[in-house]
């Protein structure tokens, strides 16, 4: 929420993972249009971490001294995540070598055995790699894939 004690015309709400002071990444920019005196003014944006863990952000409004910052924790739901990678191989030739390491891996996690999740998802990485063939699936979904698989990897060991 950005508050003004006087009319502002024109301001530029900047967006960063990182603190304002030590200049973070930014990952967006958004126009406030005109806040009234004493008024305020909703700012909101989507941030898409690239790993988990904790992450600072922060916002500086353009040519004034406003400034906030907040910590998020940032974390994988991996069930989720292999429903999601088991979506995703439906359409592949000779889908079996591809959804058994999945189903052991979503069997290990929801016995609570990260060990055996995270292995059973760097053998289906494997198998991923193993096939990058055209007849078998496009580099674009397979990418797709071991970014997927390679998320969840960075945040459960």
């Amino acid at each position: 929420m950005v508050h003004s004690a006087n009319a502002a015309d024109g301001l530029s709400v900047l967006f960063r993972e990182g603190t304002s002071t030590n200049k973070g990444k930014l990952f967006d920019v958004e126009s406030i249009s005109h806040i009234r005196a004493d008024g305020a003014h909703l700012v909101k944006t989507v941030y898409r971490p690239s790993t988990c863990g904790t992450h600072v952000l922060s916002l500086q409004v353009m040519n004034t001294t406003a400034e906030g910052q907040a910590t998020i924790e940032v974390t994988v739901d991996a069930l989720r995540a292999i429903d999601d990678l088991k979506a995703l191989t439906r359409g592949i030739r000779h889908t079996d070598g591809f959804v058994q390491p999945l189903a052991a891996a979503r069997a290990a996690f929801e016995n609570g055995s990260t060990s055996a999740g995270v292995a059973a998802l760097q053998q289906f990485k494997v198998r991923v790699q193993a096939v990058l063939q055209p007849n078998v699936m496009s580099a674009s979904l397979a990418a797709l894939l071991l970014e997927k698989v390679d998320q969840v990897l960075s945040c459960v060991r």
